[in-house]
């Protein structure tokens, strides 16, 4: 006894892995995400020891095999409200099987496992416009009536049209489609 204390020695062994308390896979509302889309993941991760760092991966197999986007990421901000950016590579498979996966690491070798999905993946190339009318060298007077044409080659469908006219000043808006129809029917103002 020394100085009115006394003193035991404690074996603590820690066999609990982290608690990834939130884990998201953002910026699609629908579960659908499309090849060279921009993403993030936003987790928040605890452990009594220490978190050692996470790991990210993501299967396109509905968890046959994981591949393997980042590993060893410091936890930063106290464990809350950790963030990563990751863009779907390219050359990802086209399908509704995908999932990712967080592995959150102790300071002791303990760990724990996260997984979302499964997400739909689609093609992410942008759509290829051709357009057949006006073409260069066409002279339209004011007043007149024409039709704009064009073709549209697109993975996935087309959600929306802008036409715009540049008069050399400014852009103006002649419509805006919610669907393809090929053709709009515009009469050019007379000012």
């Amino acid at each position: 006894l020394a100085n009115n204390k006394l003193s035991y020695p404690i074996n603590y062994t820690d066999n609990t892995g982290p608690d990834i308390s939130s884990f998201e896979f953002r910026w699609s509302s629908t579960g659908t995400y499309k090849t060279n889309q921009n993403t993030q993941f936003v987790y928040s991760v605890f452990d009594d020891i220490g978190v050692s760092g996470v790991d990210l991966y993501y299967s396109t197999d509905n968890e046959a095999t994981w591949i393997i986007i980042a590993t060893n990421i410091p936890i930063t901000n106290g464990g809350w409200g950790n963030s990563y950016n990751w863009t779907i590579p390219s050359n990802t498979p086209l399908n509704n099987t995908f999932k990712v996966k967080i592995v959150a690491k102790d300071t002791t070798g303990n760990s724990s496992t996260r997984i979302l999905g499964p997400y739909t993946i689609i093609d992410g190339s942008a759509p290829t416009v051709t357009i057949t009318s006006p073409v260069s060298g066409d002279v339209w007077d004011l007043g007149s009536t024409h039709n704009i044409t064009w073709t549209i080659s697109t993975p996935n469908g087309v959600e929306g049209i802008d036409i715009r006219y540049n008069n050399g000043a400014m852009v103006d808006i002649i419509a805006n489609l919610s669907t393809d129809p090929g053709s709009y029917s515009w009469t050019i103002p007379n000012s």
